[in-house]
């Protein structure tokens, strides 16, 4: 069995960011199409992710429109999710220490929502000097983007709270052919077994959600681990509203 915790779904106008982002993304994709990717799986749903939309409400009630589908929960950038992000990824060096930051600390908090990390490898030292104001729990996306491992130490800081996961989802940058076993062992041995589960991160990774469930499956040999993995570990992370 499946669970993807990380996935995009959207229309060409609902971003700006989308008109300028590789031809192949600059397109509708829908939820149907979103299913297709996983037909040959027992699939039982996805967790949508936030785009950073241009209209963040208008976002929200599109999604909900899909709760009649495999869809098991929503990543928002506005309360009424069952988890919270707001993308850091492209704000400036340092943001997460500024006013405005605490601002979302406070929102996350007062409404008990795990908040979702999209983060640069290079902040994640700034990120570890107020991870731990987090109370509900963290969930870092896309290997909280690691590409050069030298920032571990700030990660192994935060993950020593047990209420701090990693989704072994695609970086945006991901290809066929390559192998990401390091990344997998990086957050295995950091995480360890049960705070670790699988994101497709469709459509806008490259490597294809069947793609990237080989490459997983073939890394982790033990068939009790990985159905923690791909099904038991998301259930408990999101607090078995799946």
């Amino acid at each position: 069995m499946i669970i993807d915790t990380h996935f995009h779904i959207w229309d060409k106008n609902d971003a700006r960011w989308i008109l300028n982002s590789p031809a192949r993304l600059q397109k509708n994709f829908s939820f149907d199409d979103y299913l297709k990717e996983f037909q040959d799986y027992d699939f039982l749903g996805g967790i949508y992710v936030e785009i950073n939309a241009d209209n963040i409400e208008l976002e929200s009630l599109k999604m909900l429109n899909f709760k009649h589908k495999k869809l098991l929960a929503l990543c928002l950038a506005t309360v009424g999710g069952n988890s919270f992000r707001e993308v850091l990824h492209t704000k400036n060096s340092g943001y997460c220490l500024s006013s405005d930051f605490k601002k979302t600390i406070k929102l996350v908090n007062e409404n008990k929502l795990l908040f979702e990390v999209c983060i640069n490898e290079k902040e994640l030292n700034n990120f570890c000097k107020i991870a731990k104001e987090f109370k509900s729990g963290i969930i870092f996306n896309h290997f909280a983007n690691i590409k050069n491992f030298n920032e571990i130490d700030s990660l192994k800081q935060i993950a020593k709270n047990e209420q701090v996961y990693m989704k072994l989802s695609a970086q945006d940058d991901f290809i066929l052919g390559q192998d990401y076993s390091k990344l997998l062992e990086m957050a295995f041995n950091i995480f360890g077994e049960d705070r670790i589960c699988f994101g497709s991160n469709y459509p806008v990774s490259e490597l294809k959600p069947s793609q990237w469930i080989k490459q997983i499956s073939n890394y982790f040999k033990n068939d009790a681990l990985k159905e923690k993995i791909f099904y038991l570990n998301a259930k408990r992370i999101y607090k078995e509203k799946l």
